[in-house]
């Protein structure tokens, strides 16, 4: 090379180095802050050159194209965008430039819109290769082995193995991929995968159906999978199966479980389906778990029969607008510190953003955790003057710490305390109070500000239980989900909680039932025992638990036992005679359950050899209202009470209403309907309800009521006394349609505005409880706290209703509905204020003693003057009687025979009301009724007994019963009969 052309040549290389060094480098670190109003937009980012004359601030409004809306000034590391639309969902980037170039642009931040209906979040970075990490000479992996022993198992959390999921809207648009993630039981000592000490209580593979045996061997590791995205609108969720997944075979449709059932379902190929679902509520998130393949993959594999084999679980939430952003890996402080906002990745414990108080972080008023991070470790909130929010849709574990460390023993060691730096302490350990919630729960919620703690969108993995509150603490847990192989959710103390929108599951109790808590559209599943709500165990003395849920769904159960400690039910309790006197409230109402494997009620009140005496253990005011139960259990629902008399020990179960129960597309009105229960002495059958109130009814206006009369009232549903029963326990002197002509009688007595009260003999007033369905009782329950008062109030107040005679109707001030002899509740026929309109069950009359009631008890017709003709006499019979032990028969003839039975009364204006039965050949064989010779109504064939009235006019008037034979055939018993005769008499 010549000298010239050297020299030219080093030039030209100078310049091009001088040239490459003026380009700015990137911005880096791009994260925004947009909170409520959301009329304001700042970006922050690092700037990584020092050359730059300036930012190029772009945005890219979806659906449109990238363009500059702000230019910020060299050295600048934010920028603020005013009038800031946040309708419609925008991603922005920052590129630096100078005179020269304009660098490449930084990373992109996405600000969803709050008019967005559809919005995914990317998969959390780091996943699918965690890093190792040495801390206090210790390495290990930030995301953990499923099975130390064994590395080669794989994570215990990981992008999952058998589905992939888009989503888009069920109206049309783009496919968005919507990561799925597995969970499965994570072993934190160092025995081989399979060794049976894994089985058994809490331990990882639980009480035996989940996860490979030595004792098994063609079971499998049982692993859970789940998605979690945001939607306002119907989704179509696109499911693919993937070849990893080891499935036996492609989809098929015929072996496809959703609960709750989809909107629809159609298959694309082989390994695809498309299921509609809705979108998520205003403020609740909806929970699906789909199973494919279900009876394939068990017979396949060898599992427990009743085991949902990898279930997904699909959450569809609100539209969550976050309020800002970090960058990957990182957490950023907005407001100073008011604000704590995470960052997407995996991130390991810090105490700055989990303990949140004073003498920890007391800055803190919101912590938001975006759906692409992980946290390892749990929360503590112990403020007292202010609210704290944490909320978002990132994923929380326990898998760093330990495990019930009070439950290990020499066989088993559930965490070496080697095993990370801080496998020695629970996640909710370590905070300056102390606090550490119970069951090692993954967040203690302890602070009893006015406003509640909100704890909103994470999904948990855990060990054991999920959030905690704590020590009379007001919480609010919403969106939740449990995705580990524990969860569920703890109280401890008199709490104000409410929980709305959550996934609650465990192996064990769910929640238990405690003051003051409330359930809003929340799903749970019971994944071998235990109950979704526990109603108490043996040490609750008193207890009052008016706990709430409403709009709840039960998941089938993995699991298929009977007995106490297999199978508690969906409703629970543990309760002991002698340690117990009263459990009482709770309302609960609209709950779907599906599948066989729940016992739904399961309630005893048990005799465990408590030595205290004289004691009457008490049961009930809890009310099940609109249960549509799509399979009744494998094992019968249980309302049992034991008793000890050698200590005077009782037990009693009393105002279970049961309104609107549906099992298998039957509505349940009795009891007995279906044998779906089984049940003792100690169910006290008159206040266990299975009615529904109708809507109040207008007021009917006073009567002509006896006012300063004693009358006994006759019912003339069952011909029966209306009486104060004293000899039925722990019922307030209930009011019952079953006495006899020894009843004592109530006084009619002026209670003022055209309202009547009926005193009775123990000189309280009959009321009408509207908190237990209208009951009719006379006494205060000391239990429940009545006022024990002898004075007339509300409840006490009742228009009497002439019907005609003497007869009335009663219709309740309180309850605003009209008083009936309520036939389904037992044989002592309660009377409830539950009527919208006056038949024969609300019919009552003043005048008993002018009532002449022929029921054939004294075992012949002696009690009146009977008349007898035709070819045979009617008979008095013991073995078909409608009530008592006796009624009459027809007496037996041949062909073209009749048997008459007759008598004639001097009658008053009324009804005359008796039971008939027919067997016989239908529409010729017949039993004919005549008043005064003139046919009123005749029954033939198999016709079990009814209650029937007639009009009857005063004066002598002749009553006929004729069983009549036609030419040829006989069938059944061919025969007839009647009892429970009322007459009208004057």
């Amino acid at each position: 090379m010549n000298r010239l052309v050297s020299a030219v040549f080093t030039v030209l290389v100078l310049w091009s180095i001088e040239v490459v060094a003026g380009i700015p480098l990137s911005p880096s670190k791009l994260h925004f802050l947009c909170e409520s109003p959301y009329t304001t937009l700042t970006l922050f980012w690092n700037d990584n050159s020092t050359d730059e004359t300036g930012f190029l601030i772009e945005q890219l409004v979806e659906g449109g194209s990238w363009s500059t809306v702000a230019v910020a000034g060299a050295n600048e590391q934010s920028q603020t965008i005013s009038s800031f639309d946040r309708s419609i969902s925008s991603e922005f980037r920052v590129s630096a430039y100078n005179a020269l170039e304009t660098s490449l642009p930084s990373n992109t931040v996405r600000v969803v819109g709050t008019d967005d209906t559809l919005e995914v979040y990317p998969e959390v970075p780091g996943i699918r290769s965690s890093q190792s990490h040495t801390i206090s000479d210790i390495t290990f992996s930030e995301m953990q082995d499923q099975c130390p022993v064994d590395p080669s198992q794989g994570k215990a959390t990981r992008i999952s193995t058998f589905f992939e999921i888009e989503v888009r809207p069920a109206t049309g648009g783009a496919w968005l991929p919507s990561p799925v993630y597995e969970t499965r039981p994570q072993i934190r000592n160092y025995l081989a995968q399979n060794d049976p000490l894994h089985t058994g209580g809490r331990r990882p593979y639980v009480f035996g159906n989940y996860g490979p045996n030595s004792n098994k061997p063609k079971r499998t590791l049982h692993s859970k999978h789940w998605t979690n995205f945001d939607s306002a609108e119907d989704v179509i969720v696109r499911l693919t199966l993937l070849e990893t997944a080891g499935y036996p075979g492609d989809i098929n449709l015929n072996d496809l479980e959703i609960q709750p059932a989809p909107i629809a379902v159609s298959q694309v190929n082989e390994k695809t389906i498309d299921i509609t679902l809705p979108g998520a509520a205003e403020d609740y998130t909806r929970h699906y778990r789909v199973v494919v393949n279900r009876t394939a993959w068990n017979a396949l594999a060898g599992r427990h029969t009743y085991t949902r084999e990898a279930p997904l679980f699909v959450f569809i939430n609100p539209m969550q607008p976050a309020p800002a952003s970090a960058p990957e890996g990182e957490f950023r402080e907005f407001d100073e510190g008011r604000l704590l906002v995470m960052g997407p990745g995996i991130h390991l414990p810090d105490d700055h953003w989990r303990f949140f108080g004073d003498g920890e972080n007391g800055l803190a008023r919101e912590f938001y955790a975006p759906g692409d991070a992980y946290l390892h470790a749990g929360f503590v909130v112990h403020d007292h003057d202010y609210q704290m929010k944490i909320y978002g849709r990132a994923i929380y574990s326990d898998e760093m710490f330990a495990l019930r460390e009070d439950l290990a023993n020499a066989e088993y060691q559930y965490s070496d305390h080697s095993r990370t730096p801080w496998s020695d302490v629970a996640c909710t350990e370590g905070n300056i109070w102390g606090l550490r919630a119970a069951f090692d729960g993954k967040a203690a919620l302890a602070s009893n500000s006015v406003e509640p703690t909100i704890y909103e969108g994470l999904t948990s993995i855990s060990g054991e239980i999920g959030p905690s509150i704590l020590y009379g603490a007001h919480a609010h847990v919403m969106n939740h989900k449990d995705v580990g192989y524990y969860g569920g959710t703890y109280q401890v103390g008199n709490n104000l909680s409410y929980y709305t929108g959550n996934l609650l599951m465990n192996s064990d109790d769910v929640t238990y039932m405690v003051e003051d808590t409330h359930f809003d559209h929340n799903t749970t599943f019971v994944q071998v025992n235990g109950p979704s709500f526990q109603f108490g165990w043996a040490h609750a003395y008193r207890l009052n638990s008016p706990m709430t849920a409403i709009n709840h769904t039960v998941i089938t159960s993995d699991r298929k036992n009977t007995g106490f400690g297999l199978n508690h039910g969906v409703f629970n309790d543990r309760l002991q005679i002698g340690m117990m006197m009263y459990h009482m409230g709770g309302y609960f109402e609209n709950f779907e359950l599906y599948g066989q494997e729940n016992i739904v009620w399961n309630f005893r009140i048990y005799d465990e050899g408590d030595p205290t005496e004289n004691v009457t253990s008490v049961f009930g005011d809890k009310t099940f209202k609109n249960f549509t139960i799509e399979r009744h259990s494998f094992s019968d629902n249980l309302l049992w009470g034991d008793q000890n008399p050698a200590r005077n020990q009782k037990s009693y179960l009393r105002f279970l209403h049961f309104d609107n129960v549906v099992i298998e597309g039957n509505r349940i009105d009795h009891i007995d309907d279906g044998d779906f229960f089984d049940y003792n002495e100690a169910v006290l059958l008159h206040t266990i309800t299975f009615f529904s109130l109708p809507d109040p009814v207008a007021d009917p206006g006073a009567g002509n009521a006896p006012l300063g009369s004693s009358i006994r009232p006759f019912a003339f549903s069952d011909s029966k006394i209306v009486q104060m029963d004293s000899s039925l326990p722990v019922s307030q002197g209930p009011v019952c349609a079953n006495g006899n002509t020894d009843s004592l009688p109530f006084a009619v007595v002026d209670a003022g505005d055209g309202y009547v009260a009926l005193r009775a003999s123990n000189n309280y007033y009959v009321k009408a409880d509207p908190q237990r369905y209208g009951y009719l009782y006379t006494e205060p329950d000391l239990i429940r706290g009545d006022a024990d008062t002898r004075e007339i109030t509300e409840e006490a107040r009742f228009r009497w209703v002439d019907r005609g005679g003497d007869n009335f109707a009663l219709y309740s001030k309180v309850m605003r509905l009209y008083v009936r002899v309520e036939s389904n509740c037992g044989p002592e026929m309660p009377l409830y204020a539950a009527s919208e309109n006056v038949g024969l069950s609300e019919m009552f009359s003043s005048k008993y003693d002018f009532l002449t009631i022929e029921d054939f008890e004294t075992g012949d017709f002696s009690g009146l003057e009977w008349r007898f003709s035709g070819e045979a006499q009617w008979n008095i019979t013991s073995q078909q009687n409608a009530s008592g032990s006796y009624c009459a028969q027809a007496g037996s003839i041949e062909h073209g025979e009749s048997s008459t039975l007759a008598i004639t009364l001097d009658c008053g204006d009324g009804d005359i009301s008796f039971y008939c039965r027919s067997s016989s050949e239908s529409g010729y064989d017949c039993l004919q009724f005549y008043i005064d010779e003139v046919k009123q109504a005749e029954w033939s064939g198999e016709q079990d007994w009814i209650q029937v009235s007639f009009n009857v006019t005063a004066g002598k008037r002749t009553f006929e019963w004729t069983y009549s034979k036609d030419g040829s055939e006989s069938r059944g018993d061919d025969t007839a009969w009647i009892d429970d005769i009322v007459f009208p008499v004057n």
